[in-house]
């Protein structure tokens, strides 16, 4: 964050833009230059100056503040005030003579080269660039600009975040700054909540805002909408920014999936190794808690295959207040969520719809099973055929009905003929009539069609003469 005098804004009706550096602006590589090691703070306070009268001062200014940070400054340590004091000790030197010797003295006494130099280290504008980062233009302005919003919701009272992840990071920041919030569902956001009347407005209320700033712009996509008090008037205004690459904090790239306990860790790994056909989502947004609070709940995972998901929340180690505010949270959402728990949890402390209970490590195949039993089947009707061939046991599974039921449907398709177990495309039985088969082994056609040639051959007319239990002849 930025004084807020550097705060770089127009107005346009009630709406306050923040005026955002870019990495093409000219002063940025220049103001890079000047941070070398070696250094003086005091140095480099100078050049800024001359830059400020060129360029916009709050841009420089600003630009300079966050590049300061980066670096890392040194001084003299307790050696410098003793310095002084033996130097101030010798009184008024008047003779040239006399200076020299007193500097020699000095210069063994405290081991320096040039004690004139060293005197004054200690002070802030005497310390020396001891180290600079490699920063691009980009990554400078990024920080720049972060820092810029920042200093901007200083005097916001009230903030609505769009996010499209990391909301546990940022729900529970919240609550470490002691901010209030309301969820709602459509579109996801959250409101932060300032104090009820201006009169109760401050400060420290907009800082703490400020301070959710870094952790809303992680998301890969957010929007951040706030109400300013500006002015002597304290005339409200609304600041509106939508994710953008000219702000960046720390950290931003995508982030790996973290976890509260190793028992979490264990299952998201073994799911994704397991159900390879279910899509695994770490935390994702948040439940509403239907109690008309505004709370929210933040489940430990998303699962999903196709258009069905079930959320996912793990509950190991607990209190009783935790247990009874999780049981509570998941009475109240409307959307299904599965309940993974420790057994050592008695049921009638945990009285919930769909759990399954794990010791020390969830069973991922128990989960997957659970999981393929609810999922909807596909109805009949949504049939679609396009193989040279169809297992009717295999669809029959898929679906949930009888045999019988599928080939009444695929009997209606005029490009596949129904056999006994399969339905094979009619072409490649017309293609299949035009060749003689008599006295060919079936393992030979069966590798040039597929499993279905023994019901195709005798649909064709011919008969299946097995030698032994693995070898058959076909003929008429």
């Amino acid at each position: 964050m930025l004084q807020s005098e550097l705060a770089r804004f127009k107005v346009k009706g009630d709406q306050v833009i923040p005026l955002f550096a870019r990495p093409d602006d000219d002063v940025v590589p220049l103001i890079i230059s000047l941070f070398k090691e070696g250094r003086k703070l005091s140095e480099i306070n100078e050049d800024i100056k001359t830059l400020s009268k060129v360029y916009d001062y709050k841009l420089v200014k600003g630009i300079s503040i966050v590049m300061s940070r980066l670096c890392n400054f040194v001084g003299g340590d307790g050696s410098p005030l003793e310095l002084r004091r033996f130097l101030f000790s010798k009184g008024p030197v008047l003779n040239r003579d006399r200076r020299e010797e007193v500097l020699r003295e000095a210069s063994e006494k405290f081991r320096v080269e040039d004690p004139l130099e060293y005197m004054y280290s200690d002070m802030k504008d005497e310390m020396k660039v001891s180290y600079v980062p490699k920063v691009s233009a980009e990554e400078l302005v990024g920080m720049y600009n972060l820092s810029l919003l920042q200093t901007m919701l200083f005097k916001a009272f009230k903030m609505k975040v769009y996010m499209s992840s990391r909301w546990k990071e940022v729900i529970r920041l919240s609550k470490s700054l002691g901010l209030m919030y309301y969820a709602y569902v459509e579109p996801q956001s959250v409101e932060f909540i300032g104090p009820m009347t201006l009169l109760k407005l401050t400060e420290r209320y907009g800082r703490n805002l400020a301070l959710l700033v870094p952790e809303v712009v992680k998301s890969r996509d957010w929007k951040i909408e706030a109400e300013l008090v500006l002015g002597k008037k304290r005339r409200i205004f609304n600041l509106k920014i939508d994710s953008s690459p000219l702000i960046y904090a720390k950290g931003d790239e995508e982030i790996r999936p973290s976890f509260d306990s190793t028992v979490e860790e264990y299952f998201y790994k073994d799911f994704k190794a397991v159900a390879k056909d279910w899509e695994v989502v770490r935390e994702p947004g948040f439940l509403v808690v239907n109690d008309g609070s505004g709370r929210v709940m933040i489940p430990d995972f998303l699962v999903k295959k196709g258009e069905f998901s079930v959320y996912i929340e793990v509950v190991g180690f607990w209190t009783k207040e935790y247990l009874e505010e999780k049981v509570y949270k998941l009475k109240n959402v409307k959307e299904k969520v599965l309940v993974l728990i420790d057994e050592d949890l008695s049921t009638d402390k945990v009285d919930l719809d769909n759990v399954i209970k794990f010791r020390k490590k969830i069973d991922v195949t128990k989960v997957y099973q659970w999981l393929n039993k609810r999922m909807p089947k596909p109805k009949l009707t949504e049939l679609k055929a396009d193989g040279e061939y169809i297992r009717l046991m295999d669809v029959a599974k898929e679906f949930g009905v009888q045999v019988k039921d599928v080939k009444d449907v695929v009997e209606k398709m005029d490009d596949y003929v129904v056999l006994k177990t399969f339905a094979v495309k009619r072409k490649i039985l017309d293609g299949m009539s035009k060749e003689d088969f008599n006295g060919k082994d079936v393992s030979y056609v069966k590798a040039k069609y597929g499993d279905f040639v023994e019901e195709a051959l005798e649909f064709l007319g011919y008969k299946i003469k097995y030698k032994d239990l693995f070898n058959a002849v076909i003929s008429r």
